[in-house]
């Protein structure tokens, strides 16, 4: 669980010693394909709207980049299917 500051970026970077959202969300997965994780859960908070949605979308473009279509819908679906705005 990590409550999130807005301390960190949330794209990737190129200098290995930053840390971002991104590069978590890619490590984590890493674990997750490595089967490390067996029963596991990864929680962000965070307070800002616009902060969620750019770290749904790093989420998503870390799980199309790493995870085969039928691992990424066992991870979440609702990150993958299309949602309607209620």
């Amino acid at each position: 669980m990590e409550a999130d500051t807005g301390s960190e970026t949330i794209s990737y970077s190129q200098n290995p010693d930053t840390t971002t959202i991104g590069g978590k969300f890619n490590n984590y997965l890493d674990l997750i394909k490595e089967r490390r994780f067996k029963k596991s859960m990864a929680v962000f908070y965070t307070t800002r709207l616009t902060r969620m949605e750019s770290m749904i979308r790093a989420l998503q473009y870390a799980i199309a980049r790493k995870m085969s279509p039928a691992i990424t819908q066992s991870i979440s679906p609702s990150l993958t299917s299309p949602t309607t705005a209620s």
